[in-house]
């Protein structure tokens, strides 16, 4: 009898606005019931608000 064979992680894309696999990988955690579009809105306004803090405190 043999042994179950493992199966082969899914690739994660990545993200088309930013071209980041980490980013995808961000937005796929934050999203409820399949809800990609609301996600993907609160990542951007989340990496838009990091970046003028980062500014602000250079």
């Amino acid at each position: 009898m043999p042994r179950k064979s493992y199966t082969k992680q899914a690739e994660v894309l990545p993200d088309p606005i930013y071209n980041s696999k980490l980013v995808s990988r961000l937005i796929n955690r934050l999203m409820i019931d399949g809800k990609r579009g609301t996600a993907s809105t609160i990542c951007t306004m989340l990496l838009i608000v990091l970046s003028k803090k980062l500014v602000k405190n250079l």
